[in-house]
C-alpha cells in the first residue's frame, strides 16, 4: 500500500522551484531501461518550470508559496513494475490537482519505488492558488494530505 508524504519546503522561491524540479527529474534516478518515468500532468517534463513560472506571471501571483512538493511511497512488497508506479501516480496527481501543473517522477534508484511529486502553487485554469491543508494519519498508518 502507498504512502503519501508532504515534504517542507521552507525555501519558496522560483530557484528553488527549479531546484526541486531538477532534482526528482534527474536521470540517474528515472531512467529503468529504456524508458524516463517522469510525465506530466498538464504539463511537459522538459519545459515544467517555465510553464509553472508563466502560469504565476499570467495571474500576477509570482510571490508566496511557489510549488508543492509530495512523495507517494511503495512497499517493497507490492508487485509492481516502475511503469505501474508512474501511471499510478500521475493518475493520483490528475485527480488530487485538476487544474494544476504537476511533475510526475518516479525514482528507481533506491530499495523502494516511490514517486516525486511537484506541484504549481496556481491553477493554470483560473489562477487560485493551491493551499496545502494538513496532513492526517488513517487508522492503518497511513498518511494522507487533505486539500
Amino acid at each position: 500500500m502507498a504512502t503519501f508524504t508532504a515534504i517542507q519546503c521552507k525555501k519558496q522561491s522560483a530557484s528553488s522551484m527549479r531546484g526541486v524540479i531538477d532534482y526528482v527529474k534527474q536521470e540517474k534516478k528515472t531512467r529503468w531501461g529504456d524508458a524516463w518515468l517522469v510525465t506530466g500532468s498538464n504539463c511537459v517534463p522538459h519545459s515544467a518550470f517555465i510553464e509553472m513560472q508563466m502560469t504565476k506571471e499570467r495571474f500576477r501571483k509570482t510571490g508566496g508559496t511557489q510549488f508543492y512538493h509530495f512523495v507517494q511511497s511503495f512497499s517493497t512488497e507490492d508487485d509492481i513494475t516502475p511503469q505501474e508506479v508512474n501511471a499510478i501516480g500521475l493518475e493520483f496527481a490528475q485527480r488530487q490537482f485538476p487544474g494544476f501543473e504537476v511533475v510526475v517522477a518516479t525514482h528507481v534508484d533506491t530499495h523502494h519505488l516511490h514517486n516525486h511529486m511537484v506541484v504549481n502553487s496556481v491553477s493554470y485554469k483560473d489562477g487560485h492558488k493551491l493551499h496545502h491543508k494538513r496532513v492526517v494519519r488513517t487508522q492503518d498508518g497511513q498518511q494522507v494530505t487533505i486539500f
